[in-house]
């Protein structure tokens, strides 16, 4: 070998190096919290299996953690100590908590939801509801008149390749929790969202389109039709604008005033949810591998948070995994590994 070639070799090797430590600090850079994310507790839902919903109570007192192995973990939000564990049987996919704090809903697969007592835990009643599908869209309406589930049934169109058809929105009143009405029986509704005065209810629907409706009578309002088949749609806590996710973009809609959307921003990777802060300061941005924050007033990126899943499935998206806590001060993150994350939120602002 000569010498040009053994020196040629040297350079390789030490660049090839040199460019592999980079790569590896940059994405240790990358899953640090910024400053302003001070870690509170960090605990353990289930070894080894995908935490897959968390839900703060609305006092704010108790954080429940929903996954995979088919319990929900009540936390002590001010210690991170286990209050309660609840044996559920199968696969948590949504938990809501009601407005009162008295009953906890949970959606489970083959169209089941189950209402928790909070007072003692008990279960109070088993409601089979057909359209929900694996990953669903359920929560009470902010005044606790109401219990709303989405859903349909996912149909490979294909290989890998999903799409929720047919189911529509169930409405349950929550006073003897029977079923008030169905809306669009015939559409696959991926999410719901109720403005915080509870006086409209949006539809995301596989149709690719937006629909608003008007309560307490759930009359048909408004439809916007959009490009992407919308994932996520979230309410600003003002109940102004309605945020939606579809694609890569996340478009907002004046949706009392106007009858077209206008984009917010892009994003690297499609999005599976949108969260506000109460304070209505942040918005995080759930996608497959990340959740990114942004702040509203300026539509900065202020932090991304990796969180890989490995073990995804198709049928298994965990959306429900990032919570704000009602004050906006505390911020909880489900991970694959079945860790539950508690960080406090320095000063009320990410940096």
């Amino acid at each position: 070998m000569s010498i040009k070639t053994k020196i040629f070799l040297i350079i390789f090797i030490t660049t090839l190096m040199f460019i592999i430590i980079l790569c590896m600090i940059n994405y240790l850079l990358r899953l640090r919290p910024p400053s302003s994310l001070i870690l509170v507790w960090k605990r353990i839902h289930s070894e080894g299996k995908d935490v897959l919903s968390i839900c703060f109570s609305p006092d704010g007192y108790w954080l429940a953690s929903g996954g995979l192995d088919g319990t929900i973990k009540i936390w002590r939000v001010r210690d991170g100590n286990l209050f309660k564990i609840i044996r559920i049987g199968i696969s948590i996919k949504c938990i809501s908590w009601s407005p009162c704090g008295r009953n906890i809903a949970i959606a489970c697969p083959g169209g089941i939801i189950k209402i928790l007592r909070t007072n003692d835990w008990k279960l109070i009643k088993v409601i089979k509801s057909k359209n929900v599908k694996s990953v669903s869209p359920i929560l009470f309406s902010p005044d606790g008149n109401f219990l709303v589930s989405g859903g349909g049934f996912l149909k490979e169109i294909r290989p890998n390749i999903w799409k929720v058809v047919g189911g529509g929105i169930k409405v349950w009143q929550t006073k003897d929790w029977k079923l008030l009405k169905i809306l669009n029986p015939d559409k696959g509704i991926n999410w719901l969202s109720f403005t915080p005065d509870a006086s409209y209810l949006a539809s995301a629907e596989a149709d690719k389109f937006i629909r608003v409706w008007e309560l307490p009578e759930f009359i048909l309002v408004k439809e916007l039709a959009i490009d992407e088949i919308p994932k996520c749609i979230v309410f600003s806590p003002n109940g102004k604008l309605l945020f939606i996710g579809a694609g890569y973009e996340v478009i907002f809609w004046k949706f009392l005033e106007e009858d077209i959307s206008q984009r917010f921003l892009t994003c690297d990777e499609s999005i599976d949810n949108l969260v506000f802060s109460s304070n209505g300061r942040f918005l995080a941005i759930k996608s497959r591998s990340s959740i990114t924050f942004y702040q509203i007033i300026d539509k900065k990126r202020i932090f991304k948070l990796y969180i890989p899943y490995a073990k995804w499935l198709a049928q298994i998206t965990p959306c429900y995994i990032i919570a704000f806590s009602p004050d906006s001060k505390l911020l909880a993150i489900g991970d694959e590994n079945g860790y539950v994350h508690l960080y406090k939120i320095k000063d009320g602002y990410i940096r």
